[in-house]
């Protein structure tokens, strides 16, 4: 008799820029489990967080830089079990929820030595638990 069983992916570091220029592009190729980790520099995007189990890590809170350029969200979380460590996060736009970081419909998500600054709001949360 034949047995088949499944084969999962071990988690991995995706590291920015080395192996995507943007964050938003490494979280993107990114999978349950995996790690992106950012090195120093300023990178200017809004960074959406979708997948659950995703580590988002920078080098250094105080120059690995995520700026929003004045526009929108810094870092929008809908997703679980996940932790964003070591930023600066800044510039978010000036609308009612616009802040460095906005946790929607989140569970169990853990931030860390990070700086928030210039932003409308620092930290958001909605139907979300758990989180510190």
């Amino acid at each position: 008799m034949l047995s088949v069983s499944p084969v999962l992916a071990a988690p991995v570091v995706i590291v920015v820029p080395d192996d995507y220029a943007s964050i938003q592009e490494a979280i993107n190729h990114s999978g349950s489990g995996d790690t992106v980790f950012v090195k120093s520099g300023t990178y200017t995007e809004n960074v959406v967080i979708d997948k659950d189990n995703l580590m988002l890590i920078g080098e250094s809170k105080e120059t690995t830089i995520i700026d929003a350029n004045g526009t929108g969200i810094v870092v929008y979380v809908e997703a679980n079990n996940s932790e964003i460590s070591n930023f600066t996060l800044q510039n978010s736009g000036s609308s009612l929820v616009d802040s460095g970081i906005y946790l929607n419909n989140s569970c169990n998500v853990f931030l860390s030595d990070n700086k928030l600054q210039w932003n409308h709001l620092g930290i958001y949360v909605s139907s979300s638990s758990n989180c510190v």
